[in-house]
């Protein structure tokens, strides 16, 4: 209970903060003085939906347990349309705007320096007529606005506009059958109450009219609970397979709900589940390994989920397993959940893995040459395709999503890829 009651009133504070912080900003609001008192009624009771929200999402453990239609769609999603973008955006942006005032209002008395009213009120540079204090206005009002704006349009469109992304990958040392081989691969789907039946049933439509020699599926088919394993399958169940089959492994979230029974309902929907084991697929007159690994680390690991233990091995001893089960002279791929299975593969020789688990980061911000989001501070291999030493890795950004149902500048994928010689 204490640890579910602090989270709420650290929200609760911030929300209150923030909305407190809102109100004074419309006390000085100049350009709208017929409107005020409606727009600080909404206020007040956006203020206490704001509450409501955050006891319903944090006081009943979601999205851990499947929740009604009205619940998600009059409480889930505001929570994080709302709450989050205030919480990382709006707060820290009051705060900071508190901390240099205060710092202004110290400065004379300590530093016995005093601002004139003209440095208070000069023109910001490049906008004649328009003042200091007009424009901390003006932009006081973008920062609140348009978080919230790109958060809702993330989470209502973001999350739902997928990306069918081909990619050949050469090898100059591919066998001659393998030339054109097409593997279509999902990853990180999420079933949870934000991946409802109907969204998972929109996938395999996109699947079905993709033409594909074999479909892989690398991870994460659950959030939560392995409740949400029936939709699941109820939705993939209709996904057609293709003349080499269906492949999976398991991801982290998998594991942490219940690995046993991830498997049996991935295996009565006829998808092949490799637990650290090598599916050989002739073909012609060579064979591809198809290399599947369990959810691992670096190194062995554990740590404290839901107020319960979980852990994971190392995926070089789970790695090792598997390869003892190929066969000599055949092409390797291995499917790792965890891009972190690269590093094992370089060391192996092995020349592609397919991962997904980063999401792409969810939220990005890309500019030239460069993007910024929450994964690269965790993973050095976020989306897309890497080369080292001569093997390859391709990165899913996945279908669902983790944390905040939210997708920005970063669009959920479903991949196309093509060996080809080279």
């Amino acid at each position: 209970m204490i640890q579910r009651l602090i989270p709420i009133l650290i929200l609760l504070a911030i929300q209150g903060y923030v909305f407190h912080r809102m109100w004074r900003w419309l006390q000085r609001v100049e350009y709208l003085p017929n409107r005020t008192r409606w727009i600080r009624g909404g206020l007040i009771g956006a203020l206490l939906y704001s509450g409501i929200t955050i006891f319903f999402m944090i006081g009943n453990r979601l999205p851990e347990e499947p929740i009604s239609v009205v619940a998600l769609y009059s409480l889930a999603y505001p929570f994080w349309i709302w709450v989050f973008p205030t919480t990382l955006i709006v707060f820290p942006f009051f705060f900071l705007r508190d901390l240099i005032v205060v710092f202004v209002w110290a400065r004379p008395r300590f530093f016995h320096h005093r601002t004139t009213v003209s440095e208070a009120q000069a023109p910001v540079a490049g906008s004649p007529g328009l003042s200091r204090r007009a424009f901390l206005r003006y932009a006081t009002a973008g920062v609140i606005t348009a978080p919230v704006a790109l958060t809702a349009y993330g989470t209502v469109m973001g999350t739902r506009r997928y990306d069918i992304h081909h990619q050949d990958i050469p090898f100059p040392d591919l066998p001659e059958p393998l030339n054109g081989l097409r593997i279509l691969q999902i990853s990180d789907v999420h079933s949870n109450m934000y991946m409802t039946l109907d969204d998972m049933q929109d996938i395999v439509t996109l699947v079905n009219s993709l033409s594909s020699d074999l479909i892989v599926l690398t991870g994460d088919y659950v959030s939560g609970t392995a409740a949400f394993i029936d939709p699941f399958c109820e939705a993939f169940q209709k996904m057609h397979r293709p003349a080499l089959g269906v492949y999976a492994v398991l991801g982290n979230h998998d594991h942490w709900t219940n690995e046993d029974e991830i498997t049996g309902a991935l295996t009565d929907i006829r998808f092949r589940v490799l637990r650290n084991r090598t599916a050989v697929l002739p073909i012609e007159n060579t064979h591809l390994n198809l290399i599947g690994i369990d959810y691992g680390g670096l190194k062995k690991g554990t740590r404290v989920r839901r107020g319960r233990t979980v852990s994971w091995p190392a995926i070089g001893g789970l790695l090792d397993k598997a390869i003892e089960t190929t066969r000599p002279g055949g092409f390797n791929i291995l499917l790792s959940h965890s891009p972190w299975g690269y590093h094992q593969a370089i060391a192996r020789s092995i020349p592609l893995t397919l991962s997904g688990h980063t999401h792409g980061g969810q939220v990005v911000l890309r500019l030239p040459g460069f993007s910024l989001s929450p994964a690269m501070f965790l993973y050095p291999y976020i989306e897309g395709l890497y080369w080292n030493e001569g093997v390859a890795l391709y990165v899913n950004r996945g279908c669902g999503t983790t944390g905040p149902p939210v997708r920005i500048n970063c669009k959920p994928e479903i991949t196309i890829i093509t060996l080809t010689r080279g």
